[in-house]
């Protein structure tokens, strides 16, 4: 909560805004605009939560997509998928495990 803290307590509180990017390149998805100096809590929680649904969602199909095209015999094309899915490790550890695993696999 340090973070609402200092926004409680800033007087750049004003133009403060949250936002969320998907990826290492900084792309902005969603905003929050302040409400007379504040962002309440439960529009930063519900932001986060569906944010985070919809990138286990992405890596639910991409695993999918990648074990089709293994299965398949188009290692070409699993592998990137595999990859992009083990990118995500840090929120979806059990995911990355099993991606790490069949990476071996075609590697």
């Amino acid at each position: 909560m340090p973070v609402l803290h200092w926004v409680k307590s800033s007087s750049a509180a004003k133009n403060f805004q949250s936002s969320s990017s998907p990826n290492p390149t900084g792309t902005v998805i969603n905003k929050l605009e302040n409400t007379k100096g504040f962002l309440k809590v439960e529009q930063v929680e519900k932001l986060v939560e569906s944010e985070m649904k919809q990138r286990e969602e992405t890596i639910k199909q991409q695993l999918k997509a990648a074990k089709e095209k293994a299965k398949s015999g188009d290692k070409e094309g699993a592998i990137p998928l595999y990859r992009s899915v083990l990118d995500e490790k840090c929120l979806f550890p059990a995911k990355a495990k099993d991606a790490a695993k069949e990476l071996k696999k075609l590697e």
